[in-house]
């Protein structure tokens, strides 16, 4: 059918799901290169990257080795990040910073707690989950009434070509209510598949255990992004510094 005559095309596209940005390291230079940030410090060993974006945040896969002799306190929630659109100045890539710079502080924002992403992905379950309902009821409701329209014609005495082009019409969209009926209930089923992972996923709040690793997902509100991106993790009363910047540059 003529893709021009499907009413529901915007519709099915809004429910796609978009391309996004990639970040990597400072280091990365295609082929060969690890897009895996990390820092080795006596205080531990820290592994960051890049590895979703979802819901408009960029999810980051971070582990943490801790060194030290006791347990460290660690909350989501306490990693800071902000953007630029050019390069940040510094001293070395990946550097573990002790200072506090008052420019930072201002420009900063904060990864979601664990609290906070857990309510996010119950939200957009259950938004998603209303959204495939809806258009699986309209779906039903343009078979209904494309039926009736069917019967209606089949009781005329002349089919025309007006009614033939009417009939075509009708049928493409009820197929385009099928696809964005079938595409929205897909996202909804993705949206219910990525709550029940989040607890085996998500870096978890709490304490690293001397000689102990925690690894897990933080998520970085992300509405709007820049080239270059800094990722600050707090430990042990010093900052692990990570620069990012986006695939390509």
């Amino acid at each position: 059918m003529p893709m021009r005559q499907n009413p529901f095309k915007f519709l099915v596209i809004g429910v796609l799901v978009t391309g996004c940005t990639s970040f990597v390291p400072l280091s990365y230079h295609g082929a060969g290169s690890s897009a895996t940030a990390k820092i080795a410090a006596n205080e531990a060993t820290m592994h960051l990257q890049h590895v979703d974006h979802q819901y408009q945040h960029l999810v980051f896969d971070l582990e943490i080795a801790n060194h030290s002799a006791y347990a460290v306190p660690l909350l989501p929630e306490q990693i800071s990040y902000y953007f630029s659109a050019t390069r940040f100045p510094l001293r070395q890539f990946n550097a573990v910073d002790s200072t506090t710079s008052v420019i930072r502080l201002r420009r900063k924002r904060f990864a979601k707690s664990n609290a906070e992403v857990h309510d996010l992905f119950q939200r957009k379950e259950r938004s998603r989950a209303t959204v495939g309902a809806i258009f699986s009821l309209v779906s039903v409701g343009l078979v209904l009434y494309d039926a009736a329209q069917d019967r209606a014609d089949s009781q005329k005495r002349h089919y025309t070509e007006k009614d033939v082009r009417h009939a075509a019409t009708r049928e493409a969209i009820v197929q385009a209510g099928f696809i964005a009926a079938d595409i929205a209930n897909q996202s909804a089923q993705q949206a219910q598949t990525n709550s029940y992972y989040l607890p085996f996923e998500i870096f978890t709040e709490g304490n690293i255990d001397s000689s102990a690793s925690k690894r897990g997902k933080i998520f970085l509100p992300a509405q709007e992004v820049l080239t270059y991106l800094r990722v600050i993790v707090p430990f042990d009363h010093k900052e692990f510094v990570f620069d990012f910047k986006q695939k390509g540059f």
